[in-house]
């Protein structure tokens, strides 16, 4: 057991030797490198050309000691053993041992020593392979875990930037309608004047808060949507129950949000009046603003050929392609003391134009006609000429409407100063005015 031990630790040590990048040529000759229990070691084997039965003068400096002859042969050493009577004790490690005669080619490897050998080998081999694999397998696992993290970092970061995006975005589209809404307001504003008429005090024109406004869209677009409601149908376009359901939701949401302002802003505006008049100039562009408004609803905003069919569909509907349009609201005070009755309601309505022509309606709605009690109210539209008598096209730069025998009472509206708050003298006032001198 003992010699198989030393015999493992030189054949390791001499491996780590040569893979060390020493050369055999360092010797001159053959040296003994170790002796144990009778054998003597040499450092030249198989592949230094030394055979079985090889035959060694063992000289220690000058002096001969003795001779010894192969009994087992490695890759790179051999075992040796005395022969002629050759004393082992005599042989030192570092002395020298001389090759008798040349190989004769009969040089074979020890089977056992090299199975055993090649065993140890094997053994060392797999271990080291096997701690090779682990390092690999354990540094193939920290660059996973790295690239998991760093994987999940950039999904996170992916994630905040998306969200962020489509956080701008809606943003961006609650503020595009935000923008629809408050345009449409204005020009409902610009293209609205309300007069109040009373007959003790006269006629005075309303100034038309903002809110009531505002509210006052969103009615008129709900008027809108009943329409649609009913026919689906707008300027050649089918509007589908899916896009109806979110406008009409839209719709609700805003007006309930608007309906209390709407309230306050009557009360502070209004005061007492025996008839109040609102007239609406329904042009083209106040059309587009409220398609614009209406495709907001359902976020078709941005489809300008969806925009101008709604738009279409509203001007043929109300057929501003034929005539100059005015929708009419009439309400009696809800404290008068009387019911109102205006008709023919086409003969107290007329148009005067900048070169004072005055041109009656071609027909109106007999809404206009309808009694109204206290706290009633009535809404029609009133239709007159594209053009005047010289084919000059009327619009809100060369047109005024006037109001005449309305509880004795006449006034004359301009929308030229379209800001909302107009300040039109009334005729009625200026003449209370004159008769007072």
């Amino acid at each position: 057991m003992f010699k198989k031990i030393n015999v493992l630790l030189l054949s390791i040590f001499l491996l780590l030797f040569v893979k060390t990048g020493y050369s055999d040529d360092l010797f001159t000759s053959p040296i003994i490198v170790k002796t144990d229990n009778g054998q003597v070691v040499v450092n030249q084997g198989f592949y230094e050309n030394i055979g079985n039965s090889q035959i060694f003068t063992v000289k220690h400096g000058d002096k001969i000691i003795g001779k010894i002859k192969v009994k087992e042969l490695y890759e790179h050493y051999c075992v040796c053993e005395p022969i002629d009577n050759t004393v082992i004790t005599s042989i030192s490690k570092g002395d020298s041992a001389i090759p008798e005669a040349k190989n004769t080619g009969n040089n074979k490897l020890s089977n056992t020593t090299t199975t055993n050998n090649n065993n140890k080998l094997n053994e060392t081999t797999s271990k080291v392979e096997k701690q090779l694999s682990e390092r690999e397998l354990a540094q193939q696992k920290r660059e996973e875990e790295k690239a998991i993290r760093e994987a999940k970092k950039n999904e996170e970061k992916l994630k905040k930037e998306a969200e962020k995006a489509e956080k701008d975005r809606l943003a961006a589209i609650e503020e595009r309608k935000q923008q629809i809404q408050d345009d449409y307001v204005e020009k409902l504003a610009g293209c609205t004047r309300t007069v109040s008429f009373h007959k003790k005090t006269g006629t005075s024109l309303l100034p038309n808060p903002q809110k009531l406004y505002q509210a006052y869209s969103l009615y008129k677009y709900a008027d809108a949507m009943k329409y649609l409601n009913s026919s689906s149908y707008m300027g050649g376009h089918h509007l589908t129950t899916y896009r109806m359901m979110g406008v009409t939701l839209t719709l609700k949401n805003m007006i309930a949000g608007m309906k209390q302002d709407n309230q306050k802003a009557q009360k502070a505006s209004v005061k007492k009046y025996g008839a109040e008049i609102e007239i609406i100039y329904m042009t083209p562009e106040l059309m587009k603003s409220q398609a614009l408004l209406l495709a907001s609803g359902d976020d078709t905003y941005e489809d300008e050929n969806q925009v101008n069919a709604i738009a279409l569909g509203m001007v043929q509907q109300n057929e501003l392609d034929s005539y100059s349009v005015f929708q009419v609201t009439i309400t009696n005070n809800e404290n008068s003391a009387e019911p109102l009755q205006l008709a023919p309601f086409k003969w107290k309505m007329v148009i005067i134009t900048d070169t004072n022509e005055e041109i009656k309606a071609v027909k109106y709605d007999e809404a206009l006609d309808k009694t109204l009690g206290p706290g009633q109210s009535a809404t029609g539209n009133i239709y007159f000429p594209l053009t005047d008598s010289m084919g000059h096209k009327l619009t809100s730069h060369n047109l005024k409407i006037r109001l005449q025998s309305i509880l004795d009472k006449k006034v004359d509206i301009k929308w030229s100063d379209s800001k909302g708050k107009p300040n039109t003298k009334t005729k009625g006032k200026v003449k209370s005015k004159k008769n007072k001198k």
